[in-house]
């Protein structure tokens, strides 16, 4: 299971091959977080949103 703080090893393993991109090491750390703050999340999408279901619909798991 993924640490909820952080970059995971493995990720930012990846993520050093492109340091050279940014001008700040504060610009690359932000962008290392969002990276990984989207593939964490879950994978709900509109579809299965409770508020955009028609009434009566059940939600699919």
């Amino acid at each position: 299971m993924l640490s909820d703080v952080g970059v995971p090893p493995t990720i930012a393993a990846i993520f050093s091959n492109y340091r050279d991109i940014f001008c700040r090491q504060e610009g690359f750390d932000h962008v290392s977080r969002y990276i990984t703050g989207l593939l964490r999340r879950s994978k709900q999408n509109i579809r299965s949103h409770p508020l955009e279901r028609k009434s009566g619909q059940k939600a699919k798991k």
